[in-house]
């Protein structure tokens, strides 16, 4: 599950104040088609854009019937987009041209795990420009939304065992090869580590743990399933967040509860997760 836009969004934090939008529908609501032609001749293509597609989707726009159309462009640019960001708990992956630039940095601020794909030397209507480019980029941003989600929902499980105290449950996500590294040393393989679980808490409480996407990489290799998040390989600590936090796709952070310390534990060898206990405890 998620959301993956298409040529839009570009910076959520972005907003038209209302008189200029006002200013921008006024030519729109007084002769409509004319206003609305200029407008994508204008904005919506690049020089190498096919002219038969500019005249094709031109036609079209043109067609479209005026109040429909106005409406649904006051509402658009009268949005809180960056408001509707940060309530979006799914991976988002947009696919965008490069004729206007995208900010991740500001999407980010509003919702961590946006990231996009920028197709060069294309207009708004990219799918059509370039259906080849287009529907390559739209295959591996499903494939890493499907593994961020698939990631996601076994990173949950493994926390919701930690929390009950299930070690076994806990360790049963490790692949045999796994490699665990803390800094009391190296152990391998999921009996490994679950030895040393047992013996680090042979009979006190577990301390809460929390649990969540690493950031930092989020590359998924043409040809690897998704299905491949079942099992885990880990390490320590996280190469692109550091020790002690997990960072969103921008430089600014978020850390874990306090006394937390990030562990990486790397799906697949493909996407990593972080899990923090008390550092005390480690």
């Amino acid at each position: 599950m998620g959301l993956i836009p298409v040529d839009t969004l570009l910076n959520v934090e972005d907003r038209t104040s209302p008189d200029q939008v006002a200013a921008f529908l006024a030519p729109l609501r007084a002769d409509y088609r004319p206003s609305a032609e200029g407008f994508i001749r204008k904005f919506m293509f690049v020089p190498g854009t096919d002219p038969a597609l500019i005249e094709r989707i031109v036609r079209r726009a043109g067609a479209a019937p005026p109040e429909a159309a106005v409406a649904w462009l006051e509402a658009t640019w009268g949005h809180d987009d960056a408001a509707a960001f940060e309530k979006v708990t799914v991976p988002i992956r947009a696919i965008n041209a490069d004729k206007f630039p995208t900010d991740r940095e500001a999407n980010r601020r509003h919702a961590p795990q946006f990231d996009a794909v920028i197709l060069k030397g294309l207009g708004h209507y990219l799918m059509l420009e370039d259906p080849g480019r287009f529907d390559a980029a739209l295959v591996r941003a499903v494939r890493d939304v499907a593994a961020e989600w698939a990631a996601a929902g076994v990173l949950q499980q493994q926390v919701q065992a930690w929390n009950r105290g299930d070690l076994e449950a806990f360790c049963s996500v490790y692949d045999e090869d796994a490699t665990y590294a803390s800094p009391s040393g190296l152990v391998r393989g999921p009996a490994a580590v679950l030895g040393r679980y047992r013996k680090r808490y042979p009979d006190r409480g577990i301390p809460t743990a929390t649990g969540e996407p690493c950031r930092g990489s989020r590359s998924w290799p043409a040809g690897v399933s998704p299905t491949r998040t079942s099992r885990r390989r880990a390490a320590s600590p996280c190469s692109s967040c550091g020790p002690g936090r997990t960072a969103g796709p921008s430089s600014r952070t978020r850390r874990f509860e306090p006394g937390g310390a990030a562990r990486f534990i790397e799906l697949g060898g493909i996407l990593p997760l972080h899990l923090s206990v008390p550092v005390s405890d480690w």
